[in-house]
């Protein structure tokens, strides 16, 4: 059984979000997570590969409260968090990711 409490979610903005999340598949609860933190959870590489391993699958049966309501409750990203995120795909491309500890 795999558990995530996310009973703050930290951030720029820090929200009280009252979540806790229960499933026997590791996959599929980063996959609502990212849903959640309105991440494309087809971007993650590490759900991929463990798709293909066969940890878990991305396929998921919500219980509860319906994901949008965490969704408006989540930080959003703030105008420097975007930028970071895209220098950081810049310097990955052009291969810098690895010197500086942004993949491994």
């Amino acid at each position: 059984l795999c558990l995530i409490d996310n009973n703050i979610a930290a951030g720029a903005q820090p929200r009280k979000l009252g979540l806790v999340m229960a499933s026997q598949d590791p996959v599929a609860l980063d996959v609502v997570a990212a849903k959640i933190a309105q991440l494309d959870s087809r971007q993650i590489s590490y759900l991929s590969l463990a798709e293909r391993e066969g940890v878990g699958k991305r396929a998921y049966v919500l219980k509860g409260e319906p994901l949008e309501y965490f969704r408006a409750l989540y930080p959003k990203l703030t105008f420097n968090m975007k930028l970071k995120g895209k220098i950081k795909k810049i310097l990955v491309w052009v291969g810098l990711g690895r010197r500086l500890g942004l993949e491994w």
